[in-house]
C-alpha cells in the first residue's frame, strides 16, 4: 500500500515534466518568472482524481468495512 502511494505521488508530480502540460505553459513560465502548475484539463482531472478522489474512495470503503465488522460483533454479543 505504501508503494502504491509513493508511485501514484511520483506519477502525479512527474507527468508535467514528461510533457503532459498545456502548450502555453512555457510561455507563462518565461513571462511571469514563477512556478506555474500546468493548466491542461486532462492533467488537472488526473491529478485531482488520483490525489483526492481515489484516496477518499479507499478511506470510505475501509471505514465501511470497519463499520460492518463492528456491527456484526455487537450483534453477536447480544
Amino acid at each position: 500500500m505504501i508503494l502504491v502511494v509513493w508511485t501514484l505521488s511520483f506519477l502525479v508530480s512527474v507527468a508535467p515534466l514528461l510533457g503532459w502540460k498545456d502548450p502555453e505553459w512555457s510561455n507563462r513560465l518565461n513571462n511571469e518568472y514563477k512556478c506555474v502548475v500546468s493548466q491542461d484539463v486532462g492533467y488537472q482531472i488526473f491529478a485531482t482524481a488520483s490525489s483526492f478522489y481515489l484516496p477518499l474512495l479507499v478511506i470510505l470503503v475501509l471505514y465501511w468495512r470497519i463499520f460492518q465488522t463492528a456491527r456484526k460483533r455487537i450483534r453477536r454479543r447480544q
